[in-house]
């Protein structure tokens, strides 16, 4: 089973937490799609479903505080309308790329 850690705001931690945060997203930078987005046939980046749990840390003291989640998939996004996810806590304009992370339940 295949994890991946993430740093991530006390804020969307919180979110994530109450379980009203079902998504995480990530900037498309290389860093972001090397780590969690798979490779096809052509080279290009796409939905990577091997990743199983996302485990989130708010810091980088060995006493910061770490969430593990379920990881529904893992898909590029590109917006065709501008978007607003309240729950989320995200926004997007029309054209712009993001890598988005389905989250399942707390482990």
């Amino acid at each position: 089973m295949s994890k991946v850690t993430l740093q991530i705001k006390r804020k969307a931690l919180n979110l994530i937490k109450s379980g009203i945060k079902q998504n995480d997203w990530r900037e498309p930078s290389l860093f972001n799609k090397k780590k969690l987005l798979a490779k096809n046939e052509d080279g290009k980046y796409t939905k990577n479903d091997s990743i199983k749990i996302i485990e989130f840390i708010n810091g980088y003291s060995p006493a910061a505080e770490r969430i593990q989640v379920e990881c529904l998939g893992i898909i590029p996004v590109k917006f065709s309308t501008n978007i607003d996810i309240e729950n989320d806590d995200f926004k997007a304009l029309e054209g712009t790329n993001s890598i988005r992370i389905i989250l399942g339940k707390l482990l």
